[in-house]
């Protein structure tokens, strides 16, 4: 894979994904919902959030589904243990104030 360079943003991921320790293609659990499923995509926030995208079953269907669920709820489904809650809280973490504007 190629290497990335550097910027607040890309800082922000990597520190994150150090923190929290979800991966790609680990199969994890919903508390709350017990879906489960592998991981396909995060989303980081402005404020810091960080929602994994889960690749899971449609029990209703047969089919694939997926659902986003806040990196803290989740459980790694190998050896049941809970994702981090992380050290973090809210704001932007040192990312630069954007200049567009609002809704209005």
């Amino acid at each position: 894979m190629p290497k990335i360079k550097s910027n607040p943003t890309t800082k922000l991921i990597t520190d994150q994904m150090a923190e929290y320790g979800i991966e790609f293609g680990e199969r994890y659990r919903d508390g709350a919902s017990k879906f489960e499923g592998v991981v396909v995509a995060f989303y980081f926030y402005e404020h810091g959030c960080l929602r994994v995208n889960l690749r899971g079953r449609d029990f209703s269907t047969g089919g694939a589904l997926e659902q986003s669920f806040d990196a803290p709820e989740l459980v790694r489904v190998t050896d049941d243990v809970p994702v981090p809650k992380g050290t973090t809280k809210g704001g932007p973490r040192g990312l630069a104030p954007t200049s567009r504007p609002g809704p209005v």
